[in-house]
């Protein structure tokens, strides 16, 4: 006999810069997923806390703006830490 597996690919946007708010986002969908059945839900690459696509952080070759530099920070205080709480509560879900 044959073996399914359900399941599901999340097309969906981060919070960006905001991993805690993201993760809350992966449990919404998760908690979702697994109530129809799911039992594979696949994210976007770097889901948590969001790819930077687009974002250049304010800089060019010899120079960085300072409206660069913050993004950059809230970029780099986005992340989380592995193995840390964040990295723990998506093993959770």
């Amino acid at each position: 006999m044959q073996q399914r597996l359900r399941a599901a690919v999340v097309q969906s946007g981060s919070v960006v810069f905001d991993a805690d708010r993201t993760i809350d986002k992966v449990a919404t969908f998760t908690a979702d997923a697994a109530r129809q059945g799911t039992q594979l839900i696949v994210f976007p690459e770097a889901f948590v806390s969001a790819y930077p696509k687009g974002l250049d952080f304010g800089s060019t070759v010899g120079g960085r703006t300072a409206a660069g530099r913050e993004d950059y920070r809230r970029y780099y205080d986005s992340a989380v830490e592995v193995p840390g709480p964040g990295v723990q509560r998506l093993g959770e879900l």
